[in-house]
């Protein structure tokens, strides 16, 4: 699966939609390096109206995850090991943004 900055996604919009749309394409997308997203190809499964409201928790992500793209177990396994890894760095990151403002309002004072 091919790899596409933030910066260059931005810069290339139309045309990366373009090979996502007539290719189908997939594409992980990345910030300063490392994985922050997945764009995939619309499945079209799934868009017929509904008066039903979904509910949030485990059940919608079910109904959303049935739309998605079709992986293969590894390939899940692979990909839910980098996104922890991405997620666990973001927040390591934002514990110590927290912690710095912290220490930088308590010295203003």
């Amino acid at each position: 699966m091919p790899e596409v900055g933030i910066r260059e996604l931005k810069e290339r919009a139309s045309q990366i939609m373009k090979e996502v749309r007539e290719k189908r394409q997939t594409y992980t997308i990345t910030h300063h390096g490392k994985p922050c997203g997945v764009l995939v190809p619309y499945s079209g499964a799934g868009t017929g109206k509904t008066t039903k409201k979904r509910k949030g928790g485990l059940a919608s992500l079910r109904g959303i995850l049935k739309d998605g793209p079709e992986v293969s177990w590894e390939e899940f396994m692979e990909l839910k090991k980098i996104w922890t890894k991405h997620v666990d760095e973001l927040l390591a990151e934002e514990l110590l943004d927290t912690r710095l403002d912290e220490e930088a309002e308590s010295g203003n004072k």
